[in-house]
């Protein structure tokens, strides 16, 4: 045998149908199979459904799957032509039309043109999108239904639902058109890593519905309602696990929020109502944060940190040259806003944060020019977005009763930081400092501008709902103990800074026909607090460790007015009227005094509360049919109290200091000539309460011991 390496290779060939492999081959070769490609021709699978009932001539279209969209026409022969839809796609004999999607999300119907029924339409239940191509439109004999809707939930979900007509024809017996988004957000320690609990959302809800070009919608017996709702309720919550380190952030929730609802009428379009004419934006948003570490045990350590920023306007409006009539005209902007912001420390405590708390409260855990450098539990509150109601049209805009125009706001948030879970101990354990910051820049105006309006009353109005008739805004901090010799200053720091302004003004170079009332109020009703105390730890009289300081600077303010310049034509009695009713607590209690802290109370307050009814400078005089009224009202109390006795026995060594500044201006008056067919008066009362009291501990401050730069 030879070598392997001077073996001949093997030559193997295809073995030949029928042949012998010793015998001759003069056969030819069996021919091998061929791989073949061929291109198909792109086709998408139809989910628009319809279904026609020749004896009742209703058409029912279902749009069944993500995605669908199907545009509506009519053709030259009056059939009614559907888009992405399985054959047959033209339909005669149509009297009424059903579109109806469901919820599988990104649903849309568009109308082409213009569609004339003999019956009724029908569109929504789940289509998020409902448009109008220019001078397209629907002529109906009965109502015309047009509801975009979209329901969504997730961590980064968008909710969004439309309808959008541009000079576009819609009529019916009554016309409905509402658009309505709604966002559900549920999230539970969604990410765990080393031992770190974090809950994120960061979600958007949008309901919109814009008329504009030349469209011209008309309710020939009924009443035309324009109306766009959102709705969110969105909850993160992080519990800190068992076990963890002082040096990094326990757990984490993280809520951010921006819903908005817009109905506006703009160009040149024509609102026409046989009954009453609605233009409604309604924004209904509620947060739940909470990062809790207080229930995981003695093993548990970090910080807990709680955001919640909430953004977003609620807006409906009549603009440009639009032209409206009605027996009764409502332009209404409705927002109730709901924040609970909590963080609960763990049992460790923290001695460093993932970012500082000046950061996370974007500048306002400062004590002093002393920023808080480490906290055990950390709750902030962002909350800002306008409502606004107004009518700023050229056109007329004309109604049999009144013309009513509201902008109405609510907000209730509550941020609580709760250091007591962080209990004494050796010095591997952090610090139980909390921190509770609320931050709120909220408006509601209510206005015309240079409007043409036809009423026998003219009613504008800002305040808040009638289901939520009280603005709340509120901070709350309590220290734990942990170890004292890491606490420099604040133990317990509070801050409550919030802006709330609420205005009704008669804007612009307005003209009045058919002789009405013409009346502006606004109102501010508004509890805001402050507290920072020591928790009381255990038995043996330990409590909170450091000074406990709250700060609230609320600014609220109602305006009625006729701004500088602003002549009225044609008006009968005029109403001006401001209202507010403004409380406002600040409390402070003291913490015990650490190896490096100072304890003591500080409880600061900056108040300012403006009541306003006011007609501001004109050239000439203001002529008015009937009576002028203004009046301005405000009541309120104001109490800062600072106490320098410590919950527990060790009482801590430093001052208690109450700071109450009070800046309350109400104010009734013209600045301008008058004549009137009627009474006039002018009213501004103020009954207000304020004070500041402190107690000072039983050990006093020291003098010789100063508190350092850090914290």
């Amino acid at each position: 045998m030879s070598p392997f390496w001077k073996r001949r290779p093997i030559n193997r060939k295809p073995q030949l149908q029928g042949s012998s492999p010793r015998g001759k081959d003069n056969r030819k070769w069996r021919p091998q199979p061929k791989l073949q490609i061929e291109l198909l021709e792109d086709r998408t699978l139809l989910s628009v459904i319809p279904t026609f009932n020749a004896t009742t001539g209703l058409l029912t279209v279902n749009l069944t799957a993500a995605g669908d969209a199907t545009t509506i026409t009519e053709n030259s022969s009056n059939e009614i032509h559907l888009t992405n839809v399985v054959s047959p796609n033209d339909f005669s004999g149509v009297i009424s039309i059903d579109v109806e999607g469901n919820g599988a999300g990104s649903q849309a119907v568009t109308f082409g043109n213009t569609i004339t029924l003999g019956g009724s339409l029908t569109a929504g239940s789940g289509i998020g999108q409902i448009t109008f191509d220019p001078s397209a439109g629907i002529v109906a004999t009965g109502a015309v239904i047009l509801q975009a809707s979209d329901t969504e939930s997730g961590l980064l979900a968008t909710g969004s639902a439309q309808i959008l007509v541009t000079s576009a024809t819609i009529q019916g017996s009554s016309v409905d058109l509402s658009a309505s988004s709604s966002l559900t957000a549920n999230q539970t320690n969604t990410i765990q890593a080393s031992g770190v609990s974090i809950s994120g959302i960061d979600a958007k809800s949008d309901a919109t519905i814009t008329i504009g070009g030349s469209s011209q919608i008309t309710s020939k017996s009924g009443d035309l309602t324009i109306a766009a709702t959102s709705t969110v309720q969105a909850t993160a919550i992080a519990v800190a696990s068992q076990s963890g380190a002082t040096g990094v952030d326990a757990d984490s929730a993280t809520n951010i929020i921006e819903s908005s609802a817009l109905a506006n009428v703009s160009g040149s379009s024509s609102l026409s109502a046989f009954g009453k004419l609605s233009v409604t934006a309604t924004n209904d948003p509620t947060l739940t944060t909470t990062a809790d570490g207080s229930g995981s045990g003695a093993s548990a350590a970090g910080g807990s940190v709680a955001v919640a920023t909430l953004t977003g306007n609620t807006q409906a409006y009549i603009d440009s040259t639009v032209t409206a009539s009605a027996n009764e005209i409502d332009i209404t902007a409705e927002s109730t806003r709901t924040l609970n912001t909590t963080a609960k420390s763990t049992a460790g405590g923290a001695t460093q944060n993932d970012q500082s708390p000046q950061t996370t409260t974007d500048g306002n855990a400062n004590t002093s020019g002393s920023p808080v450098q480490v906290a055990g539990a950390i709750a902030v509150a962002s909350i800002s977005g306008s409502t606004q109601a107004y009518v700023d049209a050229s056109g007329l805009v004309s109604a049999t009763q009144a013309i009513n125009i509201n902008s109405l706001s609510s907000t209730d948030a509550t941020t609580v930081a709760d250091g007591t879970t962080t209990a004494a101990g050796n010095s591997s354990v952090g610090v139980g400092v909390a921190v509770a910051v609320n931050v709120g820049n909220v408006n509601s105006q209510s206005y015309i501008d240079g409007a043409d309006l036809k009423a026998a009353a003219i009613n504008i109005q800002a305040g808040e709902p009638v289901a939520s008739p009280t603005n709340l805004f509120s901070a709350q901090a309590t220290s734990g103990a942990g170890d004292s010799s890491k606490v420099t200053v604040a133990g317990a720091l509070a801050v409550n800074v919030v802006g709330n302004d609420n205005e009704a003004t008669i804007q612009g170079v307005d003209t009045f026909t058919g002789n009405p009332n013409v009346s502006a109020n606004a109102d501010n009703t508004t509890t805001d607090t402050a507290e920072a105390q020591p928790g009381a730890i255990d038995n043996g009289g330990n409590t909170g460790v450091g000074a406990s300081i709250a700060v609230n600077v609320p600014s609220n303010t109602a305006t009625a007015s006729v701004p500088d310049g602003v002549q009225l034509t044609g008006a009968n009695e005029l109403t001006l009227g401001a209202t507010s009713n403004d409380s406002t607590t600040t409390t402070a209690s003291a913490g015990a005094s650490g190896k490096n802290a100072v304890g003591g109370a500080i409880a600061i307050t900056v108040q300012t509360n403006t009541t306003t009814a006011q007609l501001g400078t004109l050239a000439g005089t203001q002529d008015l049919g009937g009576a002028l009224q203004v009046t301005a009202t405000h009541t309120g109390t104001n109490t800062t109290t600072a106490d320098g006795t410590a919950v527990g026995g060790n009482v801590g060594i430093g001052a208690a200091i109450a700071l109450n500044i009070a800046n309350d201006t109400t104010t009734a008056t013209t600045m301008r000539s008058v004549t009137a067919g009627g009474a006039v008066s002018f009213t501004a009362t103020a009954s207000a309460a304020s004070g500041a009291s402190a107690t000072a501990g039983s050990m006093g401050a020291d003098s010789t011991q100063t508190s350092s730069s850090g914290q």
